[in-house]
């Protein structure tokens, strides 16, 4: 459509650095992120005694 056409729609043409600032920027993705990296770390670090550690199908004493 031609931005003539979107302003009868009531519509306005938005540039890139327009539509982040709309949408919050990058904000939300670092949360994402973080999240992600969290549940990453809490899983490596789960302090199960009962974890088996496996090497070229030789299990290794922790």
């Amino acid at each position: 459509m031609k931005e003539q056409e979107l302003n009868n729609l009531g519509l306005k043409v938005l540039n890139a650095s327009e539509m982040n600032e709309t949408n919050g920027g990058f904000l939300l993705e670092l949360l994402v992120v973080g999240v992600i990296v969290a549940i990453a770390y809490l899983a490596a670090t789960d302090k199960n005694d009962r974890t088996q550690v496996y090497v070229d199908g030789q299990r290794v004493e922790q």
